[in-house]
């Protein structure tokens, strides 16, 4: 490339320096736009690292909620779905709908 950008600057080219110009610019207008998805990618895995490290914790979190659950009393048991959900939704036609706190969604399934 330096070799093809000195022969263009005297005239020895088949391009032209604008032309070169050009596809200097969109290469690095593509290498700007890689690094910037390399980042978001590092920082979405950093993310999911972080969220895997709190895995055995909930799960095992979960699993004891889940063997109390028969023989917790109601307050207790209002406790472990209050933790369990994010919100609980009742409709005018009684439809009710749930939506379980993501921490605990994925156990789940």
């Amino acid at each position: 490339m330096q070799a093809e950008i000195g022969n263009s600057l005297i005239g020895n080219s088949v391009y032209s320096p604008d032309d070169l110009a050009a596809a200097i610019k969109i290469a690095k207008k593509t290498v700007e736009e890689t690094k910037a998805k390399l980042d978001d990618v590092t920082n979405k895995l950093e993310e999911a690292k972080s969220g895997a490290d709190n895995v055995p914790i909930l799960y095992q979190r979960f699993l004891g909620w889940a063997n109390k659950f028969d023989t917790a009393s109601n307050e207790q048991k209002k406790m472990i779905i209050c933790s369990l959900c994010d919100r609980i939704e009742i409709s005018r036609d009684y439809e009710v709908r749930i939506v379980v706190d993501m921490d605990y969604g994925q156990f789940c399934g």
